[in-house]
This record gives structure tokens, C-alpha cells and sequence, in this order.
């Protein structure tokens, strides 16, 4: 309740600029709604996230921790910076837009349920969560080419087991 109110709240507070993403904790619904499970940064509390310590967090959850694309808000202004979305790792759509847009500043978390995410049987995520590994990989190889994210090969090779655990965990829960 009020998520989208606090989010915007703690942007327009935020009068230097400095954080780019706002985002909160997500529940996963099944088609009747109820809830199988909540997702949000374990341990984290409510307040600013450094750029890179998100960045690498997501990585070493070998997952997208911030969660899907109407669980994060950002000024409209990164838009015209950031581009669009870069379908080439689908699975990954979304976690590459907010790497992206945490290149131009922080993040702040507010522990709250901003959104639900749906799984039922036939669903997009489900049909292409056989290639999550493959996708966060290739995702992976992308974002430690470029210096800029500070992405060690320790943080990759701890991404990527979890990766390979998060596909059989996904198959699991969306079927």
C-alpha cells in the first residue's frame, strides 16, 4: 500500500541526483494469487544501496534480486541515457536495464512488497526457464567485459553455480 507514493517520495527527496533506482521486495502468486513465495534483498534494510554492491550482489545470487520491470522505479530523465531494453539474454531483460540505470547512481530498497509477480504453467517465464543458465552466462560475460562494473572472477564463478541451482529451484516452484 502507498509503495509507488514512497517511492517517489524518496526521489523527489533526492535532490542531487544520487539514486537512480528505487525498489522494494516482490511476492511470486500463483494463477489463483495466492503467494508462493517472497523475494527481496535477504539481510538488506531499508535505506541506500551502493551501485556496484547491488550490482554484485545480483550477481552472486546468480539472479535478478531487484526484481522485475514494475518493481523498480527511476526518473524518466535516464531513459533518454539508458536506451531500451536490450533483449539479447531474455531471461535477463530486466536485470541488464537496472545494471544500466545503476551506472548513474545508487539504489535505495524499502523492504516493502511493491509488486506481485505471476507464474502459472504457460507462461513466458516458465517457457524460458530452461535457458536461465544459459541467458545469465552470456549475460555474465557481457557485464565482466567492461570494467566499469568491477565484476571479479570470483563474483562470476559464484554467479554462475547459483545460476545453475536457481534453474532447477525455477523449474521446480513455476511448475
Amino acid at each position: 500500500v502507498n509503495c509507488l507514493e514512497e517511492q517517489v517520495a524518496v526521489l523527489e527527496a533526492d535532490s542531487a541526483g544520487e539514486i537512480a533506482l528505487v525498489f522494494g521486495s516482490r511476492e511470486i502468486i500463483d494463477p489463483q494469487g495466492r503467494v508462493l513465495m517472497r523475494r527481496g534483498l535477504r539481510g538488506a534494510k531499508a535505506g541506500r544501496i551502493k551501485n556496484l554492491a547491488l550490482i554484485k550482489k545480483c550477481i552472486r545470487e546468480g539472479t535478478n534480486v531487484i526484481g522485475e520491470p514494475g518493481n523498480g522505479l527511476f526518473r524518466r530523465s535516464l531513459t533518454k541515457s539508458i536506451g531500451r531494453y536490450d533483449a539479447t539474454h531474455p531471461y535477463l531483460v530486466d536485470l541488464d536495464y537496472w545494471f544500466r540505470i545503476l551506472m548513474h547512481g545508487d539504489a535505495h530498497y524499502t523492504q516493502k512488497i511493491t509488486s506481485s509477480f505471476r507464474v502459472c504453467p504457460k507462461s513466458w517465464s516458465v517457457a524460458i526457464g530452461g535457458e536461465q543458465y544459459r541467458d545469465f552466462k552470456g549475460f555474465l560475460d557481457t557485464f565482466c567485459a567492461d570494467a566499469r562494473y568491477k565484476i571479479s572472477h570470483m563474483d562470476r564463478m559464484i554467479g554462475l553455480t547459483r545460476a545453475r541451482l536457481n534453474t532447477v529451484a525455477r523449474t521446480l516452484v513455476y511448475s
